[in-house]
């Protein structure tokens, strides 16, 4: 809770106090800040949607013809739509827009539940093949739950920050009509919507 939402956004803050207040917003455990975070946390799924892609493309054949069936369409899909909305997120942290960090929000939902079923149809066809790796994709695969919750948080939180900066700049609006204060706005709680 910042000191212009304790009292209000009365007093002498102005927007661009407020806004550097937001840009001491950190994340990854305080070693860089939000934008910084969700830049490589775009780069890192870019990376990853390209080598999955590669990876299924050329190692199809590795699965067995269940694996394959309920695999690579899902795999396609879901990677596809992290190579759009990463690309969309790196745009969107450019020109600040939050909107264009939506889809990436939206993809790390999508994300989660293709890891868990990832992991439960590797778990299934464990019985049916030899190998004692599957099991340990599965771990994995639950892994990527938790990895993919923490992008969806970062992304959110910068989402958030974008938002409140841009409201910050575009209305410079005073609330009171008082003649001693200097024109400020008041921060919006995020709570409230």
């Amino acid at each position: 809770m910042s000191v212009t939402g304790f009292i209000g956004g009365r007093g002498s803050d102005s927007a661009v106090n407020l806004y550097t207040l937001m840009a001491k917003y950190r994340c990854c455990c305080g070693l860089c800040r939000l934008r910084i975070g969700s830049f490589v946390i775009s780069l890192i799924s870019l990376l990853v949607a390209i080598f999955a892609i590669i990876f299924m493309a050329f190692f199809n054949t590795y699965l067995t013809d269940i694996q394959r069936e309920y695999l690579t369409i899902p795999t396609f899909f879901l990677m596809g739509l992290q190579l759009i909305s990463s690309i969309l997120m790196l745009v969107g942290i450019f020109a600040d827009s939050h909107y264009f960090l939506l889809p990436f929000q939206l993809s790390c939902i999508f994300q989660m539940m293709g890891s868990m079923g990832l992991g439960l149809i590797l778990l299934i066809s464990a019985d049916h093949g030899n190998s004692q790796l599957y099991p340990v994709f599965a771990a994995c695969s639950m892994g990527l739950v938790a990895v993919y919750l923490w992008f969806l948080v970062i992304c959110s939180m910068t989402f958030v920050m974008i938002r409140d900066k841009k409201r910050l700049i575009e209305a410079e609006i005073d609330f009171f009509e008082e003649p001693h204060i200097e024109p400020h706005i008041e921060r919006v709680n995020s709570a409230l919507f």
